[in-house]
């Protein structure tokens, strides 16, 4: 499974369309995303994102597309914590 994300998001996904489970997370998800007014992530989108990224088994790990590089679990969660907060882009 991979996982790229971009301004604090997820910007791709893929090998999860075959569990229902992620399949119905990301479709919550997405709706989340037609609700909000700005760009900062709900608290429900970040716990999301949180199962998404501990599902990666990408060995490279996860891509912060924006930065072009490759990351942790741990720095990919820190990414999405703290997107939008202390100028963290």
């Amino acid at each position: 499974m991979e996982l790229a994300l971009k301004w604090g998001g997820i910007k791709r996904i893929d090998g999860f369309e075959n569990n229902p489970k992620f399949v119905e997370m990301l479709e919550e998800y997405d709706e989340l995303n037609k609700r909000r007014d700005s760009s900062e992530r709900t608290d429900r989108q970040k716990e999301i994102m949180y199962e998404f990224i501990d599902a990666v088994t990408d060995p490279n790990g996860i891509y912060l597309d924006w930065d072009g590089v490759w990351v942790n679990k741990v720095e990919a969660k820190a990414y999405v914590h703290g997107y939008g907060k202390e100028g963290r882009k």
